[in-house]
């Protein structure tokens, strides 16, 4: 049963929520409620699969927001994908293991928000992960020398590793492309530098070959705690239990919002923390008067380059293959590479200069929020994401013979 009091009530069982309500509980005399609008979905193969990640979008396993029309698009929408299930959208995404830059964390104290340095936050950074190493062989194979042992997570809940990585040309020749073109490969991404190329690790257990993420790492080894519970469809700290009654919940000590980068401003709005001009259209009497609420997101795009190939490799898998194995296999799934073979490279322009937004359109705290995405709505984005493939085309043109 719900109690009426909780030391902390952390809004919402995402990514961040369960990570943060998990470690408070670690105090036995810490209580904590995670108010959840969605299901547990723990061993749903379409989220432990990691290759069934886009399979999931726009099904029961997200909220399928969608974009309004984009003038620079030509009017096209685009889907904004977000978890509608417990770890959020972890739960569904590619699995790709990226940190952040140390350039990009470091601008942000001086603005405001101490304790926000590289310095300040690499540490948890180490903490919730563990990154396993392949074998020596893989390692000197996809030039792991980068790696520092004194910074890489090792005893974290979130397993990453290099899985499904084998011996293959793409591995060392994407390397050496990047070196070629003058894009010497320095310090490396766990340290905040990811200039140059280098192999990424994937959030996937490298035992079970599942997706780790934030309810199976987190919430799943903590869930036989009383004071750790989730319950469906919420409105800030009151929501509805199954049955249809309602519930006010008190934090005793914080409330924490993490419902993520749609619902959290959407809450705050809804509870009259916004731009007073749009409160006082919808009737909500303002609390807080913030117009920066939701009003600079960034979101980047990405664009594909294509050029014929005739390397054999790992990314080649034969369908047909699927149904002769029972069990996990990370070899062998390859094919001899025939004419009309391509090889595409994936550009994502990372610090878009555009800023989206998102806000209530309605008092209906079921409503989804109205997205404007602004892509490409400066000219400069332009005219860097143009540039975009054709850095695409000069690798592939500028390729060693590896791969060629």
């Amino acid at each position: 049963m719900v109690r009426q009091e909780y030391d902390f009530v952390i809004i919402s069982g995402g990514t961040a929520g369960l990570v943060v309500a998990t470690g408070l509980t670690e105090n036995v005399d810490v209580s904590a409620l995670v108010p959840e609008a969605v299901e547990n979905a723990l061993q749903d193969p379409r989220i432990d699969i990691p290759a069934m990640w886009s399979a999931v979008f726009g099904t029961d396993l997200d909220w399928d927001f969608m974009a309004m029309p984009q003038e620079e698009l030509n009017g096209r929408q685009i889907g904004e994908p977000q978890g509608y299930v417990l770890g959020g959208s972890g739960a569904i995404n590619a699995e790709v293991f990226i940190r952040p830059s140390a350039v990009g964390f470091d601008a942000w104290e001086p603005l405001g928000n101490p304790g926000w340095s590289w310095h300040d936050v690499a540490p948890y950074f180490r903490r919730f992960h563990t990154l396993n190493m392949p074998n020596e062989v893989v390692a000197k194979h996809l030039d792991l020398s980068w790696i520092d042992e004194a910074i890489k997570g090792t005893s974290g809940p979130i397993q990453t590793n290099f899985i499904g990585v084998v011996e293959d040309p793409l591995g060392k020749a994407w390397n050496e492309t990047f070196r070629k073109l003058g894009l010497v490969f320095e310090g490396g991404p766990f340290n905040g530098r990811g200039l140059g190329g280098w192999w990424i690790p994937a959030s996937i257990d490298p035992v079970s070959k599942t997706r780790s993420y934030a309810a199976a790492a987190y919430f799943a080894p903590a869930k036989s705690r009383e004071i750790l519970r989730s319950s469906p469809a919420l409105t800030g700290v009151i929501f509805k239990l199954k049955d249809g009654t309602t519930h006010q919940v008190n934090a005793n000590r914080e409330v924490l919002l993490a419902a993520g980068v749609f619902k959290s401003p959407k809450m705050l709005e809804l509870s009259g923390v916004g731009g007073k001009a749009l409160l006082d259209r919808l009737g909500i009497e303002t609390k807080v008067n913030n117009p920066g609420v939701c009003e600079y997101l960034q979101d980047h795009l990405m664009t594909r380059s294509s050029a014929p190939n005739e390397a054999c490799g790992s990314l080649f898998m034969i369908p047909a293959q699927v149904n002769l194995h029972n069990g996990p296999k990370q070899s062998g799934m390859t094919r001899d590479c025939k004419p009309g073979d391509f090889i595409s490279i994936g550009a994502f322009l990372q610090y878009p200069l555009s800023r989206s937004t998102s806000h209530i359109s309605s008092l209906d705290p079921s409503a989804p929020p109205t997205i404007d995405s602004c892509y490409l709505s400066l000219p400069l984005d332009i005219e860097i994401y143009a540039r975009h493939p054709m850095a695409s085309r000069w690798a592939l043109i500028e390729r060693p013979a590896a791969i060629t």
